[in-house]
């Protein structure tokens, strides 16, 4: 291996490591602008459509303009109306939105007062191809179902706007998303074969490449020329060229061109996902594959295909990890199916979209291979999904983790391989447990930021894991954005208890759908004694006990050890009667060596005035929840005294139309001289407990 080319895997590495550092990369603020450009992509959304503009072709800043109205691509318009930036993730696991736009060199989105079509058709290139990639978009819904014909458009036109969510979900859970992307390696084939189709007809070698870039490059243009199609067209002119010019082809010297090319015109790709994945797999071709293929003697296509599929997912399982939590371990053997049928698939959906220009009917047989092909992965996906402990989910790794992981890698590559054979493939486990092993030491506890709502979790170092309600009353994919990452980010598809305060909805939103998906288990729910069982409360119980989930009711003497951790239950009394469910509110305190915490869920003022006639000359508490979001009629002057927090945390969201936390509330905590924090300032609020030392960490830098 030329030792030149580590600088490219280095590069990668260092781009990655760098997204772990750097929070801010476009610091837009609201504003109000008018901006004039040309709309170079359409997508529907649940708003109507999303107009991506740009000013000009190498302008960095664009913007994504929400409109009720579709216009074509190609169009200048002009926009008025409000700007904001994209908000950074405010819990561990959540999608990073502000990095991913930005990286596209997106800045911003505006919410238009009005916009004004200066010029149709403007844009040639954009116009006509956007119109031929609606065109064969129609064409595959009329020769198949929706359900097939929304792949065919996302894996040749790159439209996934009408994905079936149910294919999209089975064919990712199983290590084959990928072929729902367009396929920077079938554009290099097809585009090799355009180039010699041409070349037959007696052109010129010149004449060859220039006519058959130039389809390619429309092509990239058409689907939107996302990072697998410009790595892809790059690479095919660097193949032309060097068949033109008689020089050697070099599939890493190639695609390190690609990747100069991309960061040339949008550097912080070296941030993307879809940039990672799509260059380490060539990584994995380029420098595993025959590291692998040195060590061992054989002569085998399958087990050809078997060992390019296991290098790529070993050059990309880091980032893989770092973004999804989770790997498929069998989506090695379905990879060796999947990928060279996709040749077929892809072969048979171009020419069926051709011909149905000319004749639906023979379309609809043509398209046969393709569909069948895609029937027989749902095949193989659903039998993968039903086979026990098939999908690994160790987490996110930390950045130590994936340093000491591609070093490993890098070991390996650099030892004579036929010398010591046992070594070079022994070198291979340590780095894979490098990347996975979670170490987890100490106590910690996380206040969620969900919004308007609470929602919080605790580990002890023996790996007790327990959440505390999980709603919100204006995060209505609180589940899908926020519970489901967070926990699978920290490597945890079971849970060992879920204990729920109060039935209201923004503390069990999430909790219900945790009982109705099937990706987080539960194995015992907490439910508050009391004699309001309304519909709710019910209904929460009938789900987690369809899911499988033991169910117990918690009440004031309720407790829980386990070595240096103890919870106990303050309130509610055993049945407690009531007609108000925040007034059930489950009260819990929790010690954990020198630190303790009391969590209130939505008590009232004349709740905390019980507690305290009970207990009386209770332990200062190191942090305190504040009661209903920061409430004025909760958080009374006696109940701070009482229990003398050294820190106050308030679970509250944006611009509620609660007011919460309340001014008065606030004014209590700083006459007192107490620390407060929000999660809607500070992100998701996390305590570590470490051998008596206590820090406390916030997400979000405020």
């Amino acid at each position: 291996m030329h030792k030149a080319y580590l600088v490219y895997p280095a590069l990668i590495l260092i781009g990655f490591l760098i997204i772990n550092y750097s929070n801010r990369i476009y610091n837009f603020t609201e504003s109000n602008i008018e901006i004039t450009g040309t709309v170079y992509k359409v997508k529907e959304s649940s708003y109507g459509y999303m107009l991506y503009v740009r000013k000009n072709i190498f302008d960095r800043e664009r913007f994504i303009i929400y409109s009720d109205k579709e216009c074509d691509e190609g169009t200048v318009i002009q926009v008025k109306g409000n700007a904001t930036g994209f908000a950074m993730p405010s819990n561990p696991g959540a999608f990073n939105t502000k990095v991913y736009y930005n990286s596209l060199k997106i800045k911003g989105k505006i919410k238009p007062d009005s916009i004004k079509i200066i010029k149709a058709d403007y844009d040639k290139i954009l116009s006509y191809t956007g119109k031929l990639s609606d065109m064969l978009e129609n064409n595959y819904k009329k020769i198949c179902s929706d359900k097939y014909s929304s792949v065919f458009s996302a894996m040749i036109l790159g439209k996934k706007d009408e994905l079936d969510d149910g294919l999209e979900t089975l064919f990712s859970d199983n290590g084959i998303g990928h072929i729902l992307a367009i396929s920077g390696l079938h554009i290099s084939l097809i585009g090799m074969a355009l180039y010699k189709l041409i070349k037959r007809t007696g052109a010129g070698d010149i004449l060859s490449m220039a006519v058959s870039v130039t389809i390619i490059g429309l092509y990239g243009i058409m689907t939107g020329n996302n990072v697998s199609t410009v790595r892809a067209v790059v690479m095919f002119f660097a193949m032309v060229y060097s068949n033109v010019a008689e020089k050697t082809y070099d599939i890493a010297s190639a695609s390190a061109l690609a990747a100069i090319v991309s960061l040339l015109d949008a550097p912080l790709l070296l941030f993307n996902c879809s940039f990672l994945l799509s260059y380490l797999a060539i990584i994995g071709i380029a420098y595993i594959v025959p590291a692998v293929k040195n060590i061992f003697e054989y002569n085998s296509k399958l087990l050809d295909g078997f060992i390019a599929s296991l290098s790529i997912q070993l050059a990309a399982l880091p980032v893989n990890l770092f973004y999804f939590f989770k790997i498929q371990l069998l989506s090695v053997f379905v990879n060796v199916v999947v990928i060279p049928m996709m040749t077929v698939v892809m072969i048979s959906a171009i020419i069926s979209g051709i011909i149905c220009f000319i004749s639906p009917g023979i379309g609809k047989l043509t398209i046969g291979a393709a569909v069948y092909s895609l029937k027989l992965f749902e095949i193989l996906c659903g039998i993968c999904s039903k086979i026990p402990s098939s999908v690994w989910t160790p987490g996110r790794p930390s950045g130590a983790n994936i340093v000491i992981y591609y070093l490993v890698i890098l070991i390996f590559l650099m030892q004579p391989f036929k010398k010591k054979r046992i070594w070079n493939i022994g070198i291979i486990i340590p780095s894979i447990a490098a990347v996975s092993i979670r170490l987890h030491f100490y106590f910690e506890m996380t206040f969620i930021d969900v919004g308007q709502g609470d929602g919080i979790y605790m580990e002890t170092p023996e790996g007790t894991t327990v959440l505390i309600d999980g709603g919100s009353s204006d995060n209505k994919k609180l589940y899908e954005y926020t519970l489901e990452p967070f926990l699978l980010s920290k490597g945890r598809k079971n849970l060992d208890a879920v204990i729920v305060t109060h039935c209201d909805n923004d503390h069990i939103s999430g909790i219900r759908k945790i009982f109705t998906e099937d990706n987080i288990k539960v194995k015992t729910l907490y439910m508050p004694s009391t004699t309001m069982t309304d519909e709710v409360y019910t209904e929460l119980i009938e789900l987690a006990a369809e899911s499988g989930t033991d169910i117990k009711y918690i009440y004031e003497g309720y407790s829980m050890t386990e070595k240096d951790f103890y919870m106990y239950c303050l309130h509610p009394e055993y049945e407690y009667d009531t007609s108000e469910r925040n007034d059930y509110s489950t009260t819990l305190y929790i010690r954990y060596d020198n630190f303790s915490a009391l969590l209130t869920g939505d008590i009232s003022g004349e709740i905390e005035n019980n507690i305290l006639q009970k207990y009386k000359d209770f332990p200062q508490v190191t942090i305190l929840k504040a009661a209903h979001h920061g409430s004025r009629f909760s958080n009374t002057e006696d109940f701070i005294d009482e229990f003398a927090p050294q820190n106050i945390v308030i679970s509250c969201g944006k611009d509620n139309s609660y007011g919460h936390p309340h001014r008065e509330t606030i004014e209590r905590f700083e006459n007192k001289g107490i620390p407060w924090l929000t999660t809607m300032e500070n992100g998701a609020i996390t305590v570590i407990v470490n051998k008596n030392n206590t820090e406390i960490n916030t997400y979000l830098d405020k």
